[in-house]
């Protein structure tokens, strides 16, 4: 006996996806929301609320989300350099993220297709994107979309980057975002 799934049920999945808003490349699997967002710089004497995340104007690996709300400090803090690390910025309190991203790219409807499975089910396609400006150096090995409102990972993969096939990009260089598919199968 064969297994089915109505089309509309598959394409509850990638619904879900569709939200995604930004995609990023990343040297390492993110797990997690921030591991793959590249958020606003942070800056000095500014006014920061419960969840906002920054990143320090020096590229780290990590990203710091602000657990406790107030006033940056006039000069940069010691930044966290451990996981769920948490500090004092003048009467911010920052906890500590690690982060993989390499660049990212924002994403809006247009940039995705929802088609036939190649084989069965449905499948999302993301389309390419080209001149994406890297934020640093490194070997990419993941791509991720993510939903930046309600800071959620949706999906990870496998990615390249380079037509080369060395996947290194150099920090302030352009690069690739190649299309693929994201696929929701018929149980087998």
């Amino acid at each position: 006996m064969a297994k089915w799934v109505p089309d509309a049920y598959l394409e509850l999945i990638l619904d879900e996806i569709l939200k995604s808003d930004e995609q990023a490349i990343c040297n390492a699997q993110p797990t997690t929301f921030f591991n793959a967002v590249w958020p606003d710089l942070w800056l000095s004497n500014s006014t920061y609320v419960v969840g906002d995340v920054v990143h320090p104007p020096t590229v780290n690996g990590f990203v710091y989300e602000c657990v406790v709300g107030g006033t940056a400090g006039a000069t940069e803090p010691g930044w966290g350099t451990a996981q769920d690390q948490v500090f004092a910025d003048n009467t911010v309190t920052w906890k500590t993220h690690e982060n993989y991203t390499l660049a990212n790219s924002p994403m809006v409807p247009a940039d995705y297709t929802i088609a036939d499975g190649d084989v069965d089910g449905r499948k999302l396609i993301v389309a390419q994107k080209m001149g994406v400006v890297t934020h640093d150096e490194g070997d990419v090995t993941h791509t991720a979309l993510l939903e930046l409102a309600t800071k959620t990972l949706h999906f990870v993969s496998t990615a390249q980057t380079t037509l080369g096939g060395d996947n290194h990009v150099d920090a302030g260089r352009s690069t690739i975002f190649f299309e693929y598919d994201v696929t929701v199968r018929d149980p087998q």
